[in-house]
């Protein structure tokens, strides 16, 4: 019986970790269409807003390089 639910711990686990990349690729891509919008909608208060955003999009472009080891 213990190593039933073990097992089932380590399935749950497996998922979890198949699916944390696009997980994280979902919220940065969220996270970075928010940030556009402000500054679309002139939600700017000076310079700094638009370097945030375009530090905000490189840092999101790295995150999503991934190992090809993720990508399998």
């Amino acid at each position: 019986m213990a190593g039933q639910k073990f097992y089932g711990e380590l399935v749950a686990a497996g998922t979890q970790l198949d699916n944390g990349p696009a997980d994280l690729e979902g919220k940065l891509s969220e996270l970075q269409r928010q940030i556009q919008s402000l500054v679309a909608s002139g939600y700017v208060t000076d310079s700094s807003w638009k370097a945030f955003e375009s530090e905000y999009a490189q840092f999101t472009y790295g995150a999503q390089q991934r190992p090809a080891i993720w990508k399998a």
